[in-house]
């Protein structure tokens, strides 16, 4: 290196305060005209001295996880050094992820490398050794053979415990009887269910309201309200009924829903289940529910006016 144009190398990093200094210099050049000087900071250090050459991956990009921005200060867009083994590594963070697959929270902060630049850096030190591997995903060409490969990497040559297949785990579970019509198969089917009994239950309630009240509506008929002021009397009454029994019935199903359910968010241990479990209420079926219980509401209203009609209110009287 004659150091004769642009300065392309830096010093290695350390944890210390103070940095070991590197510049380009004019005097005492060993020929040409300039020279590189390394000031090596004082005090003693076991740390690796010396250069490397810039390079556009150095500090190591990488992403990391919220619990580690939050402990270390080192953010999304904030560069920092970390200590791989006994090597100082200089890391920039490109962003940051709350969960990552095969990482739990539970055992604390986390970062992600390019294993490619993380593998060369190490290398500049050639008694630092690559750091071991215990996890290694593919991704595959869409004319790979999947099921020679998965049996090529189970040979013990490669020292592997366990070999997954994405796409055969999703085929797997979606084809699991009790998931695809366990879960939200079944549960649909007890909406419709409670859905039947509500409606009955709310054709029987008015029917059984009318037959009893029918001296009630023939003393108002005989005060000389008309049999459409009864019956908007008769649907404003039950239509109060419906709907603060619909608005009930929604906020006590959404709570009795979240701690019937609770069980799903942790594992057979007790342990906090990653992702976390989110129940989610199909808006447009509770909607749609809603609207067939007014439907039957509505029906039973007509049948109600029916019965009314049938019967005089004289004869009404005289029987009560």
């Amino acid at each position: 290196e004659g150091f004769e144009g642009p300065s392309h190398w830096a010093t290695m990093p350390n944890r210390a305060v103070t940095q070991d200094q590197f510049s380009v210099a004019t005097d005492q050049p060993h020929s040409g005209r300039s020279s590189g000087k390394l000031v090596l900071r004082s005090g003693l250090s076991t740390e690796v001295r010396g250069l490397y050459h810039i390079d556009e991956n150095v500090p190591l990009p990488v992403i990391a996880s919220d619990a580690f921005a939050a402990s270390t200060g080192i953010g999304r867009g904030v560069s920092g050094i970390i200590q791989v083994g006994s090597i100082a590594v200089p890391i920039l963070v490109k962003d940051t992820y709350h969960l990552f697959p095969t990482l739990q929270t539970s055992e604390g902060p986390s970062i992600v490398f390019n294993r490619d630049h993380l593998t060369s850096w190490l290398n500049l030190i050639p008694s630092s050794g690559t750091p071991e591997l215990n996890e290694a995903w593919f991704t595959l060409a869409a004319d790979a053979d999947r099921g020679q490969l998965a049996a090529a990497l189970k040979a013990p040559e490669f020292g592997l415990n366990a070999v997954h297949d994405r796409r055969e785990d999703l085929a797997s579970i979606e084809h699991n009887p009790l998931i695809a019509a366990g879960g939200s198969g079944i549960l649909f089917l007890a909406f419709l269910a409670v859905l039947v009994l509500v409606a009955a239950a709310l054709l029987v309630s008015l029917w059984v309201a009318v037959q009893r009240r029918r001296t009630e509506f023939a003393v108002l008929r005989a005060l000389g309200l008309s049999r459409g002021q009864v019956f908007r009397l008769l649907a404003f009454e039950y239509s109060l009924v419906a709907t603060v029994g619909l608005a009930t019935g929604v906020y006590l199903g959404l709570l009795v829903g979240r701690r019937m359910l609770s069980f799903l968010d942790v594992t057979e241990s007790g342990q906090k289940v990653e992702p976390g479990f989110i129940l989610q209420t199909e808006w447009a079926v509770v909607a749609g529910g809603a609207v067939a219980v007014l439907i039957v509401f509505g029906a039973a209203l007509l049948l109600a006016v029916r019965l009314l009609s049938r019967i005089s209110d004289a004869q009404a009287l005289r029987i009560e």
